[in-house]
């Protein structure tokens, strides 16, 4: 079993809908390996098999538990009866892409029918997710979005990087944006905007939290709130003050930060 992490880096999103967004790309990321057949409903269930963050300039996933292969699969159709209309039983072998000798014939109470049985041979995750991880970005609902340059497909802010890794190798891929513009997947991230604008290398999902922070990026929204909290606590203190707790705004500002510090004004 492998894990898939992505990571979308650009410009800041609003706060208010960071978290939308997270849970938006977690269950779209995790529903589109079920349907491709590299994750089992229960796997996906447990705990710690996924993960994600978001903040102000990322949102980020990884899901653990995932099949290097898809299954092989056999699907049966049952068509027309044997004796139908010429016309009838062609449309049904042309449907079902096979000719009238790979037919099988069945009785049945109401007569022979044909039935034709397609075999499909599974794939290996990395062909298909990159089309699934396209079709994700590609239809990714925000309340607003904006193009760029010569781009046709709308985003909340500018996109610049789309990091894609599968069992902690990077996954070819794009997502095209429209207008002779597309990302192409890739493994590198930056840190804090002025503190560690240099690139880095990801490795997963396991080590995300602890590589950004080096780098002074606090990857966990609860982890954010927690330490605005503290601070703020701490500082107040400090100074006989008691903090006046506001929920909605300690939210609301842990979405404008990536490394919150909190300081006095006088």
């Amino acid at each position: 079993m492998a894990e898939l992490f992505v990571e979308l880096l650009g410009e800041e999103i609003p706060a208010r809908m960071q978290k939308a967004a997270e849970k938006q790309l977690a269950d779209a990321v995790t529903g589109g390996l079920i349907e491709l057949g590299l994750l089992d409903k229960a796997e996906a269930a447990q705990e710690n098999a996924m993960q994600s963050w978001s903040g102000p300039r990322r949102l980020a996933v990884s899901v653990t538990g995932v099949a290097v292969m898809q299954p092989d699969l056999s699907e049966e159709k049952r068509g027309p009866r044997v004796d139908a209309p010429d016309q009838a039983i062609e449309g049904f072998l042309k449907s079902a892409g096979i000719s009238r000798d790979q037919a099988e014939t069945r009785s049945l109470p109401k007569g022979d029918f044909l039935f034709a049985v397609i075999s499909r041979k599974g794939r290996a995750a990395t062909d298909v997710v990159p089309g699934m991880l396209s079709g994700i970005l590609a239809g990714f609902n925000w309340p607003k979005s904006m193009r760029w340059h010569r781009s046709t497909r709308g985003w909340i802010r500018p996109l610049h990087r789309v990091s894609v890794l599968f069992d902690g190798k990077p996954l070819s891929g794009s997502f095209d944006l429209g207008g002779d513009m597309a990302i192409s997947f890739g493994d590198k991230t930056v840190g804090h905007r002025m503190l560690a604008p240099g690139e880095i290398s990801l490795t997963g999902g396991a080590d995300y939290p602890a590589l950004l922070e080096a780098q002074y990026v606090m990857a966990s929204r609860q982890q954010r709130i927690d330490d605005i909290r503290h601070q703020l606590e701490s500082r107040a203190e400090s100074m006989g003050l008691k903090l006046r707790a506001d929920d909605g705004l300690l939210d609301e500002v842990a979405g404008l930060v990536e490394y919150p510090h909190a300081v006095i004004g006088t």
